[in-house]
């Protein structure tokens, strides 16, 4: 809504890329916080797909990370992995949702160790189980691997905020999904969260 409280058309709204892994509390949060903003600004959150595991276990080849964080980094995958296939089979819009509904499970009732979440957040974002299964294993590697060239571009922002639009290009590009090196860890075949 625009103030005044006149409602925007959608064709008016600016997508806004937001690139989240489902595992990350701070891109969950930053997505709450996107989603109260689209109400108050002609904006839209255009969901993308990043993955944190592929950024520390394949780019960085996991040098540096404690035993903890390796384990949560390789547990990462199915979720991303579901997002993947989700957005293969049934087009970029589904993200939403999905991720809302992962996301719901994971961060605000705290259930990251429970195998239930995929299979109930499908449900709730009306995906056949079946999903997971759909998405052959190297599949989801490329496809997030692909979309680096979405995430080095330099790029144009705004800011609505305190009303004004500026904007703010990034001084080098972005690292997170350039490596072309083979994976020094690879992810497991399974899409089930016990063992992502």
């Amino acid at each position: 809504m625009q103030p005044g409280n006149t409602p925007v058309p959608d064709s008016q709204r600016e997508n806004v890329p937001f690139w989240f892994d489902p595992l990350c509390p701070w891109a969950w949060i930053t997505s709450r916080w996107m989603l109260e903003v689209e109400q108050v600004r002609p904006v839209r959150a255009d969901w993308r797909i990043m993955s944190l595991s592929y950024l520390n276990l394949v780019q960085r080849e996991g040098k540096g990370l404690t035993d903890d964080y390796r384990d949560l980094m390789v547990r990462a995958w199915g979720p991303v992995r579901v997002c993947a296939a989700a957005a293969e089979h049934h087009g970029h819009g589904i993200l939403g949702p999905l991720y809302t509904a992962l996301g719901t499970r994971l961060h605000n009732h705290r259930r990251r160790d429970d195998p239930a979440v995929i299979p109930e957040a499908l449900a709730e974002a009306g995906l056949p189980p079946s999903l997971p299964r759909s998405l052959r294993p190297g599949r989801a590697l490329s496809s997030i691997s692909s979309s680096r060239t979405h995430m080095t571009r330099r790029s144009t922002r705004s800011d609505w905020t305190s009303g004004h639009r500026f904007s703010v290009s990034s001084a080098r590009p972005c690292s997170v999904l350039s490596s072309r090196r083979r994976p020094a860890v690879r992810p497991p075949d399974s899409y089930g969260m016990a063992s992502c």
